[in-house]
């Protein structure tokens, strides 16, 4: 890891607060063209999901 990248953390899997701050819950970053309904906009209004866009580049991960 790099100087740069220094805030970055690779998960094995979402943890149920933050790493850095302790903030609960966690949301899941959809990356890609999601399935659009709604059970999808409800877990976006409530925070569990947000959406990251459709073009992942190498410095996301």
């Amino acid at each position: 890891m790099s100087s740069g990248d220094s805030n970055k953390l690779r998960l094995e899997k979402k943890p149920r607060k933050c790493p850095s701050c302790g903030f609960s819950p966690v949301a899941s970053i959809f990356c890609g063209m999601p399935a659009y309904d709604e059970k999808l906009q409800e877990k976006m209004d409530e925070g569990r999901v947000v959406l990251g866009g459709c073009c992942i580049g190498v410095d996301v991960i």
